[in-house]
């Protein structure tokens, strides 16, 4: 275990000695791992009060918020104090300057409360790690030539993160990757990346999910499921069907108890209409579930104002539960929706990682990321059977 550094003070003026600079950087470790819990605005401590949490000087202190203004973290306000800030990243669209310290954030050009979560994560990160976090949009039309041009001729970054439209990528595109040089850590999981060099993927654990959310609805007395796949099909949900029919078999229920409609959504369609006309399908015929999935929160929302529509209360008629999570608006829905969330901060983490150690890369090819179930009211128990 390497020393500790001392925490006696600085002496003397004009010369920085190096237990000053080792504290320096030490509570500049401390305040980013604050930073990144924070939201902006927060008032930081002053420089008396780290000085003396520290056991340090008030000049050493001094020198590491400036560092951390400069870096664009914080921002000093005179006569108010320290707050908490965030830097703006640099947005192209075809050419950036070439730089060691960049990492490229490839993602669909629409908007998504999850992509900008993801994106929000990845340059909190690399402001603590100081790099340049280059943000590059991309359309479902794509066939990532723009994206391969990018980094064979216009920078030396050092890896890249992608969220793919519609959550799937066919072999030769996964081929493309391989052929970049550098780290490509891909947000869903790819059957394709195993063989490509320099191609990983860092996926929620979908599987969990789906079983997280059988477990849960068959618990409450759900022996009739429905699925509404409002999101565009992918290789995840392959997974998370796997996690849903392992969560009904093992309360003795079989794949025929669950009945889902949709996966015509294409990359960048309405996943809010799709909730909503695939909610009124399933009720329209068929055996009517007791409980419904949705695969995203604009899909569940929609789906509430059918069920109205149709006269069907949540959870007094119909069970409700969603494999996301939505900026914590789920919370503010009459009832707050029961929702499956990932730590979105740790999934980028875990990107970060494998582009900047080697170490890291080592681990193996694909990661999955915990995920854990938010019991809220919406689920309860199903409608009792009418009497006879």
């Amino acid at each position: 275990m390497s020393a500790q550094p001392s925490k006696k003070a600085p002496v003397g003026t004009g010369v920085v000695k190096p237990q000053s600079l080792a504290w320096g950087h030490h509570i500049r470790e401390q305040l980013l791992e604050r930073i990144l819990q924070l939201p902006v605005g927060t008032r930081l401590p002053t420089e008396v009060e780290l000085a003396r949490e520290f056991g340090v000087s008030r000049l050493t202190a001094y020198k590491v918020m400036a560092e951390l203004q400069h870096d664009g973290l914080v921002r000093r306000q005179k006569g108010r104090g320290t707050f908490v800030s965030r830097r703006e990243v640099e947005i192209v669209s075809g050419r950036v300057v070439a730089r060691r310290d960049q990492v490229i954030f490839a993602y669909p050009q629409w908007f998504s409360y999850d992509i900008w979560a993801k994106v929000d994560c990845a340059a909190q990160l690399a402001l603590h790690r100081k790099l340049n976090l280059v943000d590059f949009k991309i359309t479902s039309e794509t066939d990532f030539s723009s994206l391969a041009r990018l980094v064979k001729e216009k920078t030396a970054a050092e890896g890249v993160i992608l969220i793919p439209p519609g959550g799937q990528l066919g072999r030769k595109e996964v081929e493309v990757f391989g052929r970049f040089g550098i780290p490509v850590v891909i947000l869903v999981f790819s059957e394709y990346a195993a063989p490509q060099p320099n191609v990983f993927c860092v996926a929620k654990d979908h599987f969990k999910a789906g079983y997280l959310m059988a477990q849960y609805l068959t618990e409450n007395g759900h022996q009739h499921l429905g699925y509404i796949a409002n999101e565009p099909p992918q290789d995840d949900k392959v997974r998370m069907m796997e996690g849903l029919k392992q969560g009904l078999y093992e309360h003795n229920l079989r794949l025929k108890n669950l009945r889902r409609i949709g996966d015509e959504v294409g990359a960048g369609g309405n996943s809010m209409a799709a909730g909503y006309h695939y909610t009124r399908e399933m009720l329209a015929g068929g055996q009517r579930p007791t409980a419904l999935i949705y695969d995203s929160m604009p899909g569940c929302m929609a789906g509430l104002r059918a069920l109205y529509e149709a006269g069907l209360s949540v959870p007094g008629d119909m069970s409700v539960i969603v494999n996301d999570d939505d900026a914590g608006r789920e919370e503010f829905l009459y009832p707050p929706i029961t929702t499956v969330r990932i730590d979105r901060m740790e999934m980028l983490r875990t990107a970060m990682d494998i582009i900047t150690d080697e170490e890291a890369r080592s681990a193996g090819k694909t990661v999955t990321v915990d995920v854990c179930l938010d019991e809220r009211a919406s689920v309860g128990p199903p409608p009792a059977a009418p009497q006879l």
